[in-house]
């Protein structure tokens, strides 16, 4: 899908021209799937090593911390894990909660290690609703695999100005950068492909370049000074 998107111009993978809100919420979640699917997809198919290398790029120091100097020696992926339930939304009885995706890293010694990706496309959500959103999947996941170890990491279409606590959050400027830079500097083969063919899916999906500011993110100024200069003001 990732050749069928750069190469051939097939776009109809990401969904638009939905209007209404209701709409735009299940094009951006659909969008969502597409997306995980095709950065994440070929780590599936790739050696240990190089799966490794490719996510150290994308998540970054965090990882490498958790890692402790260990070896790697298999990874397995499953997207959108069925069976994983926790307290809903108010807190109340259990029900189903489903992460974009969960990474096992298992190591020649040591507890497994379990990534648990979150992603957003052109959802601009807020710090709390991530939070809270990352906190049911965190609970699911230990009560799923309590002999894992966990680290959360979380794309978005922005940075947010307050990350839940424990989570590396990524935007898919970043992303895109980190990739271009295994491209160019990997000695991986593998990696480095991966590396160009994402790099080239974000510029072309539109998500490696300054989409403004929200104004979620923006403090309100209150100044009873002009902010532009006129001439009354001198």
């Amino acid at each position: 899908m990732l050749h069928a998107f750069n190469q051939k111009n097939v776009r109809r993978i990401l969904a638009a021209g939905i209007h209404g809100q209701q709409a735009e919420e299940h094009v951006n979640e659909k969008n969502e799937d597409g997306v995980t699917s095709m950065v994440f997809s070929p780590l599936v198919f790739m050696p240990t090593a190089s799966a490794l290398e490719v996510l150290l790029a994308v998540i970054g120091n965090r990882l490498r911390a958790a890692l402790r100097g260990r070896e790697v020696v298999n990874h397995d992926i499953q997207f959108w894990p069925g069976g994983l339930r926790t307290t809903n939304w108010q807190g109340g009885r259990d029900s189903r909660c489903e992460p974009d995706v969960l990474i096992r890293l298992t190591f020649t010694e040591g507890r497994p290690l379990t990534l648990i990706g979150e992603m957003k496309w052109d959802w601009l959500i807020s710090a709390e609703h991530l939070s809270d959103e990352i906190q049911r999947q965190r609970s699911a996941v230990r009560m799923a695999e309590p002999d894992a170890e966990q680290l959360v990491f979380a794309i978005t279409k922005l940075r947010a100005t307050r990350p839940p606590e424990g989570t590396e959050l990524r935007n898919w400027i970043q992303v895109e950068r980190n990739a271009r830079q295994l491209e160019r500097n990997s000695a991986d083969l593998v990696a480095a492909r991966w590396g160009a063919l994402v790099s080239t899916f974000l510029r072309k999906a539109k998500q490696a370049s300054f989409q403004g500011f929200h104004s979620s993110e923006l403090e309100t100024l209150h100044t009873s000074t002009p902010v532009f200069w006129t001439k009354a003001n001198g």
